[in-house]
Parts: C-alpha cells; sequence; structure tokens
C-alpha cells in the first residue's frame, strides 16, 4: 500500500508538470488553462513547483518516513487544486489518494523472535 500511495503521488505531480509546462510554451494550451479558473500566468509556475515537489517527495516516501510525506504530499496537492485549474484539480488528486495512503498505512512493527524461557536444570538431592 506505502509503495501505491507513493506511485498514485508520482502519477499526478507527473501529469500536472507536463500540463503546465505545455500550458507555459503552447498558447492553445495556456488558453484553455487561462479559461477556467487562473488568469493570471504566474498560477502556471505555482502549480508546476508544486508539481515537483510532490514528485520528489513521491520519490523519498519510498524509502524514508512516509507519514510525514504523506501529510506534505497532501497540503502541496491541496495547494495544487486551489491555484490550478480543473485538469490540475483532477490530476491532483491522483496526488491526494496517494497522500493519503501514505498517511494511513501503518508502520511496519519489527517483530523479534522470542526465545522461549528455558527453566534451569535442577539439582537432584
Amino acid at each position: 500500500m506505502k509503495n501505491m500511495g507513493s506511485v498514485l503521488a508520482l502519477l499526478g505531480g507527473v501529469i500536472v508538470t507536463v500540463a503546465g509546462v505545455l500550458a507555459m510554451f503552447k498558447e492553445d494550451v495556456r488558453l484553455v488553462w487561462n479559461m477556467e479558473f487562473s488568469t493570471i500566468q504566474g498560477f502556471v509556475v505555482v502549480a508546476v513547483v508544486l508539481a515537483i515537489m510532490i514528485i520528489i517527495l513521491g520519490f523519498l516516501s519510498f524509502t524514508t518516513k512516509h507519514r510525514l510525506l504523506g501529510i506534505i504530499i497532501l497540503a502541496a496537492s491541496f495547494a495544487g487544486i486551489v491555484v490550478g485549474s480543473t485538469f490540475t484539480d483532477i490530476a491532483m488528486l491522483f496526488s491526494v489518494c496517494g497522500g493519503i495512503l501514505l498517511f494511513t498505512v501503518p508502520d511496519k512493527k519489527t517483530v523479534t523472535p522470542k526465545t522461549p524461557v528455558q527453566n534451569k536444570p535442577v539439582r537432584p538431592l
């Protein structure tokens, strides 16, 4: 489940990054991006920066503290939903689901095998 949360966060970040970069360089995509919610071009840059941050955190969550990174991914995803267009909102839902999975997966507890208590041999009287 932890790996699935990381992959979902990566997927959402990659989709938003591709859409944002296309919106920065292609006029048609920029018009679609601005038509929906954000009318300022700077919001595209903010959404792409948040998506790149989500990609980095998604890669880090494979190996390090997944609960903390899940919370940060959730916060960045909700910020991306606020600043982005409808397409960004839909793509950020992948990151939100990934952040929820990363936060709710329990930590692996290291189980140490218990050695049975050995009774001391009794000396005969």
